[in-house]
């Protein structure tokens, strides 16, 4: 299935865990990058045709929000089950400790949870290795972390999937690369992640609104503007 000329993998959960699994203990020099796609994320594809070229460059475009499921029910086009970054990030953290494998975060200097409050939430994460960056840079230098085999990027979209490719060339040690937003203020519990219930049903998004109001016009943008662009697009979706 495409959106905005996107193309969205039809992976199976456990499938591509598996997949996933097997690239952390591969001897590729070159990193399976990881895009979890959201309504959000599209729609900035939809605009900007160098944005949208390097997420089809990707290697894995994986569903992460519940609008494009909505749409693929809709359009009745298969797709593949729905992982979210903040849980992906979380298993491969997982996967990753147990191969004791080096991982990597990359964060912004000005962002809401600092170093010593993401270190203590991941305490029980072994060989973590972290590296502040600026807000909306493209410019850092990933190589200093090539040495780990899993980098998260926690500087928000585009940025991070700006950074990601412009760095992809200077990473031949790193096995597995994605982006990961707001995740890490989730862990640190400065932000409050909806209830299993909330996500489940799909409704995460009103929970977002109601204890973060000034994103307004991102769910706006997510749950009213999306679907409708979507539905009456015709060209660039299949």
């Amino acid at each position: 299935m495409k959106i905005f000329e996107v193309k969205i993998d039809k992976y199976k959960k456990k499938d591509f865990l598996k997949d996933c699994s097997r690239k952390l203990k591969s001897k590729s020099t070159k990193p399976f990058f990881i895009i979890t796609l959201n309504p959000e994320i599209l729609l900035e594809a939809r605009k900007n045709s160098n944005y949208r070229k390097i997420i089809n460059s990707a290697d894995s475009r994986i569903n992460d929000g519940i609008g494009i499921k909505i749409i693929s029910w809709l359009k009745k086009k298969e797709i593949g089950d729905r992982i979210t970054g903040a849980d992906l990030a979380k298993i491969l953290i997982k996967k990753a400790n147990k191969l004791n494998s080096k991982i990597g975060l990359v964060l912004l200097k000005e962002g809401l949870s600092s170093e010593k409050e993401i270190k203590k939430s991941l305490e029980t994460t072994k060989n973590l290795k972290l590296l502040s960056t600026d807000r909306k840079t493209t410019k850092t230098d990933l190589s200093k972390l090539d040495d780990c085999q899993l980098i998260l990027v926690a500087t928000g979209h585009p940025s991070q999937e700006l950074l990601i490719y412009d760095n992809l060339p200077k990473l031949s040690k790193v096995k597995i690369i994605m982006g990961i937003g707001g995740t890490l203020d989730y862990w640190t519990q400065k932000r409050i992640r909806a209830p299993k219930i909330i996500q489940t049903i799909g409704l995460e998004w009103l929970w977002r609104l109601i204890i973060q109001p000034n994103r307004i016009i991102r769910i706006f943008n997510a749950v009213i503007k999306f679907p409708i662009l979507v539905m009456l697009s015709k060209k660039n979706n299949e």
